[in-house]
């Protein structure tokens, strides 16, 4: 019986898995449940990986369908998981730059704040030269706090994005989201005599990693409100996948209208294996996917293992390094990577 139920339990992971690998192809406005299955991609992995495990141990040959499951869908575990790349090492002409959604950080007490701001320098010691930063949830007083403590000559902020640059801003502008209060903007700065737009943007949230905590701490599947609660976290979710889908078709034509090489940053509150990943990076290069390694998790909240913060980059751009900062200062963990052109 229990062999049994274990089967079809391997063979529905399957199903669900190949579904999931059609996620990048199907717009949230046409059929979102597509859109969520790209989003439990780490708890399909790790499912996959505990059946093979199981099939192993008992030398059956269900080994072999999540084994091919797994291996069809190569490319897309590939965004997520990857062997260690070797950086090349930094030139004369290479460049930093740094994508970092600084939500919850400076808040509280006046003394909270002075230990929140001594950790925030502590990072950017860790971070390094920093020539870009595209900052997200980042606030008045936030900008003002590292236009002090980092000294960056030059900054954009629309909203609750901003970018602060060592190089000069040549120009800027602004991306509105309807009905939101997400933004997207854009700086022209000159690198070695050459001029970059970089777009910095924060797509919808969709807070179900909160939500599902609350709901978590009632988990009574005899109480109404539990299946109340997971209702409105699948709604939420369809709500929010569809607007992300909508803004990232804002600011790809937005990319696509640049005149000039284009770095594009942020957190997209979408994973890899998603509609709005694939329509954004269409055409550029991903610093993880060619000089990252391991997890490449840049979310610290309930949700481990998310990789929703990105750094985006022109084919002009050769990728030199990629690295995630894993430091418990926000929910979300800064992206750098070191850039030159080609």
């Amino acid at each position: 019986m229990l062999s049994s139920t274990l089967k079809f339990a391997n063979l529905s992971l399957v199903a669900l898995t190949l579904l999931a690998y059609l996620a990048p192809l199907v717009n949230p406005n046409a059929f979102w449940p597509l859109s969520f299955l790209g989003l439990a991609f780490p708890a399909l992995l790790f499912a996959h990986l505990a059946f093979i495990l199981w099939w192993v141990l008992r030398r059956h040959a269900y080994v072999f369908f999540s084994l091919a499951c797994l291996l069809v869908g190569g490319e897309h575990w590939g965004a997520l998981l990857r062997w260690p790349a070797k950086p090349l090492p930094p030139t004369e002409k290479s460049f930093r730059v740094v994508s970092f959604n600084m939500g919850k950080i400076l808040m509280g007490s006046p003394e909270q704040l002075d230990r929140q701001k001594k950790r925030l320098r502590e990072l950017f010691l860790q971070l390094g030269e920093v020539d870009i930063l595209c900052a997200q949830e980042c606030n008045e007083y936030m900008a003002g706090t590292l236009l002090e403590q980092e000294g960056f000559p030059h900054h954009h902020r629309f909203r609750g994005t901003a970018v602060f640059s060592r190089l000069p801003i040549l120009e800027a502008g602004e991306i509105p989201f309807e009905n939101s209060v997400n933004s997207a903007h854009w700086v022209d700065v000159a690198i070695q005599g050459r001029r970059v737009r970089v777009f910095n943007v924060h797509l919808q949230s969709s807070r179900i990693s909160y939500f599902t905590w609350k709901l978590s701490k009632n988990h009574d599947l005899q109480n109404p409100e539990t299946w109340k609660g997971l209702r409105g976290i699948l709604a939420r979710y369809r709500a929010t996948a569809r607007m992300r889908a909508r803004q990232a078709a804002r600011l790809r034509q937005a990319v696509e209208n640049s005149p000039y090489p284009v770095l594009l940053c942020g957190d997209f509150n979408e994973p890899p294996n998603t509609y709005t990943y694939r329509l954004l990076s269409r055409g550029l290069q991903d610093s993880f996917r060619l000089r990252g390694g391991g997890w490449g998790s840049t979310y610290a909240g309930v949700f481990p293992f998310l990789r929703i913060d990105y750094i985006l980059a022109d084919t002009s751009f050769r990728v030199l390094r990629h690295r995630v900062l894993r430091r418990p200062l926000a929910d979300h963990y800064p992206v750098i990577a070191d850039l030159e052109f080609r």
